[in-house]
């Protein structure tokens, strides 16, 4: 396997279809959303190894590899959701769409863009980026 040219930042989220060179599709974003959940909640990348190259067979042996430590206790919500992101493509949640992500109780109080656009435009939140 040739060593990646990405910076230390990049390759942990990496998804297995980009390594093996299959294309980038929008599923490949869901994935980095569920290994970038990971860290935020447990504090390191789930995937993670001080050599590149065993990080890249760690994601591409996900299956094998994706444990979740005994601590920080995480929730089962949120556990069920890193599953659902870090898996095959076909079964990865988003593949059939957003609103796959948008239903989920987990997220029930995240403004999605139409939401927070409505709400700034009220004077609910600050427009500190443009959006509106």
């Amino acid at each position: 396997m040739k060593e990646p040219n990405w910076s230390d930042n990049t390759y942990p989220s990496i998804n297995p279809e980009v390594l093996l060179k299959k294309g980038y599709v929008i599923e490949c974003d869901w994935w980095s959303l569920g290994a970038i959940m990971y860290e935020m909640l447990v504090g390191y990348p789930p995937f993670c190894s001080d050599d590149p190259r065993m990080t890249c067979r760690k994601i591409l042996n996900w299956k094998a590899c994706l444990k979740f430590p005994e601590e920080p206790k995480i929730s089962a919500e949120a556990r069920d959701l890193i599953c659902s992101l870090l898996c095959d493509v076909d079964t990865r949640l988003g593949t059939r769409g957003v609103d796959e992500i948008k239903i989920l109780d987990l997220l029930k109080y995240v403004l999605w863009f139409p939401q927070a656009a409505e709400a700034i435009s009220q004077g609910l939140l600050c427009n500190n980026y443009g959006l509106v």
